[in-house]
């Protein structure tokens, strides 16, 4: 019986009663890869979001990311009737038609409210569609940093816009209509990054950058270089960084279906078995970046970035994983971190049989060079919304700074995993589900390439900011990642050696001190020194005596007479008509000593017992047939109590 009570008695808890000294040490090692040193740092400062799925902010996007949906559709006639281009037979298809009929679409791209940014409605009827878009988007953006087009009115910035896309789909659907005199300059390359500065009244760089594909990560990195590099010389207030696309014009629908390119499910199925070629999708997104420490402010650090390209490989298109394993170091030098510090992989992924086992093979050369702590979670957006091609590497960074600001990896529509990946040669996990991090801080980083060869890399840091972990909660953790105390055997006799734990047969009141100095690893051992003895409030409860009360003695004390074994109490009652008993416990007798389960009307053996204290008012319950006699146990040894209760014998 004795065994029996001890494997049922609730294990001892430890309770952190205070944490003294640095306090700072425990909050900036919370577990985890650690933030790049030193105060000036590239902070991400706020977001703007217009995705496909409705997706108008970024608590859209999060929204969006979590329910691990997609947001395409059938092209809307809006943009042009799909129905014309349509065959039906691939095998016949005519050069003028497609298969391809679905898209991520961004909704009311027709819209503009040009009042909004002081442009007369002759000059916005003629702009191109991804102008609004950014003005749209990155008014967004900045309005997250304060400011507004009236306070931009007042006072210049100086600050540096760099734009990425592709394609010239506006200035073609126009080409019999020269828009009078604001048509050849309305609609220049150049125009699609130089208006925002314009109408916002921003002094510095400004450029737009044309990579296919890369292109928002190209335009990151060297928006990211000016942030830096001007700083003793013409320093930035700030820097926005925006990737934009839209599809007006069957004819890329056209070129991607003859050339084989373009998904006959209208899905980008990355990972997946299946894979048969991308779709493409619609978006413009932007963040704003800022020099210097803004710990208490920023999203996420934008950590390193690199770019590169194939130069002469396989074919023009073709995606050379040499060069890309070459840029995905460069940012690693960059970022000051290592491989096995790598939480989220943000793949490119386009979704084609050739594309993801070379790019899958590039980061499995990167991150077999070390041994990693845990496995590399594997995601892309681009299951979700498609391929945004110009704009599609920015999309992947909005969904990295999310993850790293909510510490979360989020699902990709995924099936059946091709077996070209080789995703068993390194520690990853293709996530099908979303996944929390481990740590309350991590990296995620984005993979993109342009089919011309133009390959970009980013890694972004941050750590949780919903959930700030307290100081306490900061200490425990610090702690769970110890190794276990030492023990230094002395002689034969294991009662005779000496260690750094706790007493084996503490008791409640023990107090023990943990010291943990600056330069300890975070896996180093702790001792345990003990500062204090129990002291009993209401004498040694070993030597008392036990009462039961409940309904079965009408609430009155009963005597519990001592069992066959040392610290056991027995009492035998019967179960009243209802059909079940109800008890507690009193020690000595007294009522203001009680001892009861932490939940109301307790069915558990294993439930914490609370007491002695006075004012408990829970109680255990035993259902069994009415008059059924039953033997009430209570243990308590050692600071230990159990409970448990069986059919009396006989």
């Amino acid at each position: 019986m004795l065994l029996a009570a001890s494997c049922l008695s609730a294990a001892p808890e430890m309770e952190m009663l205070s944490v003294e000294g640095d306090q700072g040490l425990l909050l900036a090692a919370g577990g985890g890869p650690p933030p790049p040193p030193g105060d000036g740092l590239v902070n991400v400062m706020s977001m703007g979001v217009r995705m496909p799925g409705s997706m108008n902010a970024p608590e859209d996007a999060l929204a969006f990311l979590l329910s691990c949906t997609d947001g395409v559709s059938k092209i809307p006639t809006e943009r042009f009737d799909i129905d014309t281009y349509l065959a039906w037979d691939v095998e016949s298809m005519e050069p003028w038609q497609t298969y391809a009929s679905h898209m991520s679409v961004v909704e009311g791209a027709e819209f503009f409210d040009n009042k909004e940014f002081d442009i007369a409605p002759a000059e916005a009827e003629g702009m191109d569609v991804r102008q609004r878009h950014i003005l749209e988007v990155g008014c967004m953006a900045l309005a997250g940093i304060g400011i507004t087009k009236q306070l931009a009115n007042r006072q210049p910035y100086n600050a540096a816009v760099g734009v990425g896309t592709d394609g010239w789909e506006w200035r073609l659907l126009k080409a019999n209509d020269p828009g009078g005199a604001c048509g050849p300059s309305n609609n220049a390359l150049a125009i699609t990054a130089n208006r925002f500065s314009f109408v916002y009244n921003l002094k510095g760089p400004n450029f737009l950058m044309d990579t296919a594909c890369s292109a928002s990560l190209y335009a990151a990195h060297y928006t990211k270089l000016s942030l830096l590099q001007q700083r003793d010389v013409d320093p930035l207030d700030f820097a926005l960084v925006v990737g934009t696309q839209l599809f007006i014009l069957p004819d890329g629908f056209v070129g991607c279906a003859q050339a084989h390119m373009a998904s006959l499910e209208g899905r980008c199925k990355t990972f997946n078995s299946t894979a048969d070629g991308y779709q493409r999708g619609d978006g413009t997104n932007a963040y704003t970046i800022k020099y210097g420490d803004f710990r208490r402010d920023r999203l996420a650090l934008l950590r390193g970035s690199h770019c590169n390209q194939d130069g002469r490989s396989a074919s023009l298109t073709a995606p050379n994983g040499p060069a890309q394993e070459q840029c995905i170091w460069g940012a690693f030098r960059d970022a000051r971190t290592t491989p096995p510090e790598s939480t989220v992989w943000e793949c490119h992924g386009t979704g084609t049989a050739l594309g993801d086992p070379i790019e899958v093979g590039a980061v499995r050369k990167v991150q077999t060079k070390h041994r990693r702590p845990e496995p590399l979670m594997i995601s892309t957006i681009k299951s979700n919304i498609g391929h945004l091609e110009g704009g599609a590497a920015m999309s992947a960074q909005i969904k990295c700074i999310i993850q790293v600001s909510s510490t979360a990896c989020f699902a990709t529509n995924l099936r059946i995993l091709n077996r070209h990946l080789d995703h068993a040669a390194f520690e990853a996990l293709f996530e099908t589900e979303g996944a929390r991090f481990r740590h309350a801080q991590g990296h995620s980083q984005v993979s993109s390439f342009g089919f011309g060869g133009s390959n970009g890399h980013a890694i972004f840091w941050g750590d949780s900011i919903d959930h700030p972990p307290t100081i306490l909660a900061a200490a425990q953790r610090r702690l769970s990642m110890a190794r276990v105390p030492e023990v230094r055997p002395l002689g034969p006799n294991p009662d005779d050696w000496d260690s750094d734990y706790p007493e084996a047969c503490f008791r409640p009141g023990d107090r023990y001190s943990v010291t943990i100095e600056a330069g300890d690893a975070p896996d180093a051992p702790v001792r345990w020194v003990k500062e204090a003895d129990c002291l009993p409030e209401h004498g040694d409860q070993d030597d008392a005596s036990y009462d039961v009360v409940g309904n079965f003695s009408g609430w009155e004390p009963l005597r519990l007479v001592p069992g066959g074994a040392p610290g056991t109490h027995v009492a035998t009652v019967e179960v009243p008509p209802g059909g079940f008993a109800e008890f507690r416990f009193l020690q000595d007798g007294d009522r203001q000593r009680v001892l009861a389960p932490a939940t109301q009307s307790c069915r558990r053996k294993l439930e914490k017992i609370l007491g002695p204290q006075k004012d408990l008012r829970n109680t255990w319950v035993v259902e069994r047939a009415p008059g059924t006699m039953i033997q009430i146990q209570l243990l308590v040894r050692g600071g230990r109590k159990s409970v448990m209760w069986l059919d009396a014998p006989g």
